[in-house]
């Protein structure tokens, strides 16, 4: 029954968006999405944070589960996921990546590839997806790691080219997407995203949230989206 404004606040791989939930009043009406990467990975990573997982955030709910995917300028001299890592072993250090973000999950998506199937890349950070889209298209860059929605678009466009998914198995809904551990056995990543508030929120105000968001993922059409 409230009207919800979604404000996009760009950048470092979500830490911007998460401090200013740090300082909302934590009465209920200010909420964010965090993901592994901003709430577990960057606190491993990063010497500074402007937050504290652990201390600065109430988990609400858990609202998804997702993959990354890599793609390519469709020019790039490979089209597979095992071209990808023998063309990188032959040109050390040549292959470049772009992500959202020094650290962020994308690029440790792409970082635990590299570690396990032997090969260098050249890490190119950007602040968002659709100028990382755009310089893959114009071959600014060769590859991209991304949230597999966020590209797939373009990918069925033909603008670029899917290489593979991090989904350690098939895709249920899309058996049709190659996936990396075919090249590189054993390899996984996933992901997840889950709304948070303030520390400091009241119990009820989560109990209330927590049961609506869970409510609405057990909707159809929103488990469908």
């Amino acid at each position: 029954g409230q009207q919800v404004v979604v404000e996009n606040r760009a950048g470092a791989s979500g830490q911007i968006g998460l401090e200013l939930l740090k300082n909302a009043t934590p009465d209920g009406y200010t909420i964010a999405v965090g993901q592994g990467g901003n709430l577990v990975v960057a606190p491993h990573i990063y010497k500074k944070l402007p937050y504290d997982t652990l201390k600065d955030f109430t988990p609400i709910a858990l609202i998804a589960t997702n993959y990354q995917a890599v793609v390519a300028n469709p020019n790039a001299p490979f089209k597979t996921a095992a071209e990808m890592i023998a063309w990188a072993k032959a040109n050390p250090g040549k292959l470049t990546m772009a992500t959202n973000g020094e650290g962020g999950w994308a690029h440790i998506t792409f970082e635990k590839l590299a570690a396990m199937g032997g090969f260098k890349f050249l890490h190119v950070p950007y602040k968002g997806v659709t100028q990382i889209v755009t310089d893959v298209i114009g071959g600014q860059v060769q590859v991209a790691t991304s949230a597999y929605t966020s590209v797939s678009p373009h990918v069925q466009a033909g603008r670029v080219r899917l290489i593979a998914v991090t989904n350690p198995v098939r895709v249920p809904n899309r058996p049709d997407l190659p996936i990396f551990s075919d090249a590189v056995p054993g390899y996984d990543m996933r992901g997840w995203f889950g709304y948070i508030a303030p520390a400091g929120t009241p119990r009820e105000i989560i109990r209330r949230l927590n049961n609506e968001v869970n409510r609405a993922m057990q909707q159809r059409d929103i488990a469908e989206k």
